[in-house]
């Protein structure tokens, strides 16, 4: 008698299954997807854990973006030489395009400018190369470059997405792309961002 066996993709919900964000990507494994109910979860430095998985938020009845994950960073902790930013997302972990943010409102983060790898206020990409798509991304700070998002030699796809007033020290307020980075970007939306 031969046995084969057989993996399901899980879907876990937060806040249901686990109150935050973080906690559900720990619990996932390759496959799987995270279904973030509407509401506005306060949360920074979610890191992907070199998983392929799936972060979805809600989709209201208008068509409208119902989850927002902000990030709870105050901009002012720069003075801190130790303040390695708080980015709302870091996909830092080699992650490839099976690891997949969607339908996300991603606002709040702060990138700081004290290290060259600690870019990035909304979602920081290093060495990494996931899918963004139908995402807001809007209303980060960085005192890097790529307040929106930064990336750093990577080859991230991000798709319908809108890129709205953000905010960066150096520069690239909506999108920071160094050091042999290569975006594939697909009608999305930059509108209002700006660099000092």
């Amino acid at each position: 008698l031969a046995l084969v066996g057989t993996s399901f993709a899980a879907t876990i919900n937060v806040p249901g299954d686990h109150a935050t964000v973080q906690n559900a990507v720990g619990a996932a494994a390759d496959g799987d997807v995270i279904k973030i109910a509407a509401g506005t979860y306060h949360e920074s430095g979610i890191q992907l854990e070199n998983k392929a998985i799936t972060i979805e938020g809600t989709i209201n009845n208008d068509g409208s973006l119902g989850t927002t994950i902000k990030g709870g960073c105050d901009p002012d902790m720069e003075a801190d030489p130790l303040f390695f930013g708080c980015p709302v997302f870091q996909i830092i972990s080699g992650e490839g395009p099976k690891t997949i943010l969607r339908y996300l409102i991603i606002t709040g983060g702060v990138g700081t400018g004290n290290f060259s790898d600690h870019g990035g206020g909304g979602i920081q990409i290093t060495n990494s190369s996931p899918r963004i798509s139908s995402c807001i991304i809007r209303n980060n700070f960085s005192w890097a470059s790529g307040a929106g998002i930064s990336c750093i030699n990577s080859s991230a796809s991000i798709e319908s997405c809108l890129i709205k007033d953000n905010e960066s020290v150096a520069t690239g307020g909506g999108l920071s792309c160094i050091d042999n980075s290569s975006l594939i970007i697909t009608n999305c939306t930059f509108s209002g961002n700006s660099n000092w």
